[in-house]
């Protein structure tokens, strides 16, 4: 920021919108130049002389760093923190600023707070963090015992279920697909695995939270995938199943009206998923699905179309 300030001084006004920070120019106390209109200096950053400084306005939480270029004239530029919108909901939340707080929601305070982890510049406090109680460095050796540990419980399920479906019993090996799968996910949830060990954003509820068992993107992507793989398991083997056989072959009138209406509710069911599926990150994350918004590409969205193209095939 103070790079920028010493070139927002020595560039005249119109050259600065090649600046990526927020600047604003005064003469004699008169806002005459800025690099950003999402926010500006209110009269309390104008009135404070100090050179460098910690403020909170209803537009968010800002360090403020101020200097003068010439006689009569203020500059002002402002690092954001946290930005605060006048209407809070889940479209609009509080956001802190990515560049400086990576995975967690930290606190902000001013430094008077009594609480927090200090923030210092030339030796003064400039402001307080509370990081969370939760908040830690990856544990690389425990969160390699427990992926050793799953995919030792999928290699033996792989093989009781190979088991099974030589024997043609399909309807149990789906049935102990089904109670693994909900154990394990009930397990990881419980347990916060893996993003208790391994902080990332695609297993922060920051990035993306719709549930309790859909508390990330990256949870989100192993509970299709374990449904993928349950409906992929039904679909290629259910005209093998005994009880299905038994249930086509039901005389009875209202037993086989039942059972369509059964059928039929689950093929509805199975259109209908892909479509919850982007409603649930549309109104639940800022993921965007849209290709006619923005092209760029990062590992959240790669997942989300990824798992999306699955289900559409």
């Amino acid at each position: 920021m103070r790079k920028e300030a010493a070139q927002a001084t020595a560039e005249r006004p119109g050259a600065w919108s090649t600046l990526k920070g927020a600047h604003y120019l005064f003469i004699n106390h008169e806002l005459t130049a800025w690099s950003k209109s999402e926010f500006a200096p209110d009269a309390r950053m104008l009135a404070d002389t100090s050179a460098l400084h910690f403020a909170q306005t209803s537009l968010g939480d800002f360090i403020v760093l101020r200097s003068s270029p010439a006689p009569n004239e203020v500059l002002i530029s402002m690092l954001p923190l946290e930005r605060h919108y006048p209407i809070t909901n889940r479209y609009l939340p509080a956001k802190l600023n990515t560049a400086i707080f990576s995975f967690y929601q930290v606190g902000i305070y001013p430094p008077d707070f009594l609480t927090g982890v200090p923030v210092k510049a030339n030796d003064e406090v400039l402001l307080k963090v509370v990081v969370p109680a939760n908040a830690m460095e990856p544990h690389f050796l425990t969160l390699f015992f427990g992926v050793g540990l799953l995919v030792c419980v999928l290699f033996i399920l792989m093989q009781v279920v190979l088991r099974l479906h030589r024997q043609r019993k399909y309807a149990f090996a789906f049935l102990v697909m089904l109670i693994f799968f909900v154990a394990i996910r009930i397990t990881m949830v419980q347990l916060s695995f893996p993003a208790r060990w391994w902080p990332s954003p695609v297993f922060s509820p920051q990035e993306f939270a719709s549930s309790t068992y859909n508390a990330s993107v990256g949870d989100l992507v192993l509970n299709s995938f374990g449904i993928l793989i349950l409906c992929g398991y039904v679909f290629f083997t259910y005209s093998r199943w005994k009880l299905v056989y038994h249930l086509i072959r039901a005389t009875s009138a209202w037993k086989q009206e039942l059972i369509s209406v059964f059928f039929l509710l689950a093929a509805l069911f199975s259109f209908l998923y892909p479509f919850l599926f982007i409603e649930t990150i549309f109104h639940n994350s800022e993921i965007l699905l849209d290709i006619t918004r923005t092209l760029s590409v990062n590992v959240l969205r790669g997942l989300a179309f990824f798992f999306l193209c699955c289900w559409e095939q």
